[in-house]
């Protein structure tokens, strides 16, 4: 359970969010128009504390800021899915975030690619 919903539950819910990025947050769920003004300030204060987390880090945030919100969004969704099932103890969580990590290495490889 532990593992499944590390690395698959992240995952899907890393693509669900993608309606939260940069591009799906322009529309509503039809798509079919764009959303107030309003929203999108609102949207754009919120995500400021993400992009400044990652600047911390030395990482143009804001250039990476659609995939850091999938993965933000999709790990904490499947976590708190996970959690919702059962108690768990905390080697249960570890292994959680173990298949997160791991799902990750393998996508990624050695990141060379990246650099």
């Amino acid at each position: 359970s532990a593992l499944n919903y590390g690395a698959l539950g992240s995952l899907i819910g890393h693509e669900f969010s993608h309606a939260l990025d940069e591009f799906g947050k322009e529309f509503d769920k039809s798509n079919l128009r764009r959303l107030a003004k309003s929203d999108v300030s609102k949207y754009k204060s919120r995500i400021n504390c993400l992009k400044e987390h990652y600047n911390s880090y030395n990482i143009d945030g804001q250039q990476t800021m659609v995939e850091n919100i999938a993965d933000n969004v999709g790990l904490e969704l499947s976590f708190r899915a996970y959690r919702r099932n059962k108690r768990l103890s905390r080697l249960e969580d570890q292994q959680f975030f173990i298949s997160y990590a791991h799902m990750w290495c393998e996508i990624l490889g050695s990141g060379d690619e990246f650099l």
